[in-house]
């Protein structure tokens, strides 16, 4: 008989029966019976976290780059991801010039992997009240993209990038060759799994320009996402 779990992780488990529920086909593996303790509730895919500090040296080559990038590990059910999650400061306290990382496994996370996709980036600037702010968008970010609750396959991973004066949340997505509305759709649903406010502001900055300056935030396009009309 499994533990029983409440909280962030219940929330997570409900997601991740929905999705699996779903009959569209992923193009990436899914957790299958035997990869995982019996008692333990499984995620659709696995997921890696990684953690990477900001260097003063040259890493515009991407192996350089990874060479720089440790990976903290694997997590294929909740409660894998729950008892790495408890060793993993949260955005309020997580070194400065660091990231956190997390993407679908077999996945690396650097723009050259995804050349024709992007991300969202939301800025959260460093006051005395943005501790609260950061923390739970955070966690509702990567339980939004473990959970499945963008409900596409298109979404690759998320990242927390804690800087000096803001902390930015991402949420990587793989193209926009296909359908060029669905990047906008995964904007819309990100504000909606970090329970932004209405009209917020995020930015979004394809991987293109991103080779091209070195930055994952630098002349990213800012857009305001408005709540659909009820």
């Amino acid at each position: 008989q499994g533990t029983e779990l409440a909280g962030p992780s219940a929330a997570l488990i409900r997601a991740v029966c929905r999705a699996m529920a779903a009959e569209a086909e992923r193009p990436w593996p899914r957790v299958k019976q035997g990869d995982f303790p019996a008692d333990e509730n499984p995620l659709e895919t696995s997921w890696t976290l990684w953690v990477d500090k900001k260097s003063t040296s040259n890493r515009r080559e991407p192996n350089a780059y990874m060479e720089g990038l440790r990976q903290l590990g694997d997590v294929s059910t909740v409660e894998q991801f729950l008892r790495l999650w408890a060793f993993i400061k949260r955005p309020s306290g997580f070194p400065r010039d660091c990231s956190l990382l997390c993407f679908r496994t077999g996945h690396r996370p650097m723009w050259e992997e995804f050349p024709d996709g992007g991300c969202w980036n939301y800025r959260i600037r460093r006051t005395s009240e943005s501790d609260p702010v950061a923390d739970s968008a955070w966690e509702s970010m990567m339980l939004g993209c473990m959970g499945e609750a963008f409900e596409t396959p298109d979404v690759v991973g998320c990242v927390l990038s804690s800087r000096l004066k803001e902390i930015v949340i991402s949420v990587w997505n793989s193209s926009n060759s296909g359908d060029p509305q669905a990047r906008f759709q995964i904007g819309e649903r990100a504000r909606e799994v970090m329970r932004l406010g209405d009209n917020a502001l995020m930015e979004y900055k394809d991987f293109q320009s991103s080779i091209k300056d070195y930055s994952t935030y630098r002349n990213a396009q800012a857009y305001i996402l408005r709540a659909e009309a009820s």
